[in-house]
């Protein structure tokens, strides 16, 4: 199998159809982060503005900030909010999993069409996606099941052993022996989960191609995904070239990414700490400092799962002898 080949096409692949970065996003987990938004009345406002920058006045502000905090919870007012926050948050997040979920199979869909150069279409992508999705839900569900039941035994072992302590049923010393025997196994279980987890994976590559490419069933598609990894398909030299990939591009992105904080980030500070403007400036300024720095993560993010996407479709393309497994 040749595996530079596959990364090239790849590569090349995902930089000429940058659609696929869209649904890279959300198949990579990418997640934006929110910030409160604090407001003060006018004369607690008029207390801090046009103080001159200097550090008592960061201070006097924070100080109205909590000020504004404990009179919402006092008045009783925070429940609600925390209720709609909640709610807001919870929402967003169900969307997001319904999305993200779709764009697995509309990611495998449009990538098999642009390795075999036919346009592609976004919409394409998506309605493979919703057609097939709770196929690719039931492969993630199916083979994540065994890891969750593992972990949420030993989290009941744990509770119970609290729970007895807690009710008088037991020694602290006798309590803590078993927790402590529960933790050294948890960890052991935890260390050997590693290598379970990495097959988990492997085969949750293949089996969302069986599933969107071939049109399998889930317990098909893991199946066939079972022998493909055993059967001297290439799999496992994939899954290495992969990783190696993963490593060095991490190793990139950290650097870039470094750079590009220290050219903000550096003249921002300084130009913070010799500036006479007041403190709320200064913070409206951090947070588009935050969003010029999250815009070049997300995006290399986005570009490096669907690169990962469109390698694992062309390795399978050529594992089922549809492509040339040496080009």
């Amino acid at each position: 199998m040749d595996y530079m080949g596959i990364l090239k096409k790849a590569a090349a692949t995902t930089w000429r159809y940058k659609i696929l970065w869209l649904f890279g996003l959300f198949v990579g987990g990418w997640g934006g982060s929110q910030s409160p938004n604090w407001r003060t009345n006018a004369q607690e406002t008029q207390q801090w503005q046009d103080t001159g920058g200097d550090w008592p006045a960061l201070d006097r502000q924070l100080e109205s900030w909590r000020s504004s905090a404990q009179r919402l919870i006092d008045s009783g007012d925070w429940v609600q909010i925390a209720l709609i926050i909640a709610a807001v948050v919870i929402v967003i997040g169900v969307i997001w999993f319904i999305l993200s979920v779709a764009a697995q199979g509309g990611i495998v869909r449009l990538a098999q069409d642009a390795l075999a150069g036919r346009p592609i279409h976004g919409m394409d992508g998506w309605h493979a996606g919703f057609s097939l999705w709770g196929r690719v839900f039931g492969v993630s569900l199916v083979l994540l099941v065994p890891v969750v039941i593992v972990f949420m035994i030993l989290a009941a072992l744990g509770g119970a052993v609290m729970f007895w302590s807690f009710a008088g049923h037991a020694s602290i010393r006798e309590s803590s022996t078993v927790l402590g025997v529960l933790a050294g196994i948890g960890i052991i279980v935890g260390i050997a989960m590693i290598p379970v987890s990495v097959v988990l994976g492997i085969m949750r590559e293949i089996a969302l191609r069986r599933v969107v490419l071939e049109e399998a069933s889930v317990g098909r598609a893991i199946s066939q995904a079972w022998q493909d990894l055993w059967g001297s398909r290439g799999v496992w030299g994939m899954w290495l070239t992969l990783l190696i990939a993963g490593i060095i591009s991490g190793i990139v992105f950290a650097i870039v990414m470094g750079i590009i904080s220290a050219i903000i980030i550096v003249p921002t500070v300084l130009a913070f700490l010799a500036s006479s403007r007041d403190v709320s400036f200064w913070l409206m300024v951090a947070a588009g400092v935050m969003v010029i720095i999250a815009i070049p993560a997300a995006t290399f993010g986005a570009a490096y799962s669907a690169f990962q996407s469109v390698a694992w479709t062309e390795f399978y393309e050529r594992m089922m002898g549809r492509t040339p497994a040496v080009s």
